[in-house]
């Protein structure tokens, strides 16, 4: 139920504005309250993710990979090694920008450290931990996204720093 706060909150930002139907908030707020009710709770969804990644047949792991994440070593499900191979290739850009290689870094760092406490675990400790795992994968990907658009908009920040200093140097 954290989404009903973050949207609840996000229209109390928005004062009365947040209430007026053609601005598409208070369909977010009444879709984030009945989500629950149509697709289950959290532990529910959670166990979706869990039962996809058992279908998953196993993979084994090399030591290290090409991008420089040390990796898990043994075998893994194919699913979450295709999710994190997805996620060191959308933030490869920005591990050559200095501003954001810690941030990279950090992120390779906690799918590698994911696999390696789900490769750990047993059967009724994955069902147990199902939730966190879940919640560990969705932000590890939301991370991924803020770490790709940023160094996207420092691009377009360069590129638009260039051009102004182009359109002063003719005018």
């Amino acid at each position: 139920m954290q989404s009903v706060t973050v949207v609840s909150e996000g229209l109390e930002c928005f004062g009365g504005q947040g209430y007026i139907e053609d601005t598409d908030l208070p369909r977010l707020l009444r879709d984030t309250q009945v989500t629950p009710i149509w697709e289950g709770t959290t532990n529910i969804l959670s166990l979706d993710v869990l039962r996809a990644i058992r279908k998953s047949p196993l993979k084994s792991v090399a030591s290290s990979d090409q991008q420089g994440f040390a990796s898990v070593a043994g075998a893994a499900p194919k699913v979450l090694l295709n999710f994190r191979q997805d996620v060191l290739s959308r933030i490869a850009p920005a591990r050559e920008k200095r501003s954001l290689q810690k941030e990279a870094s950090k992120l390779g760092t906690a799918m590698d450290a994911v696999l390696s406490r789900w490769t750990g675990l047993d059967k009724s400790q994955q069902d147990m931990a199902a939730r966190e795992l879940a919640f560990s994968l969705a932000r590890i990907y939301m991370d991924g996204v803020t770490v790709t658009l940023t160094c996207c908009v420092q691009e377009q920040t360069l590129k638009s720093s260039c051009q102004q200093l182009k359109i002063s140097t003719w005018s």
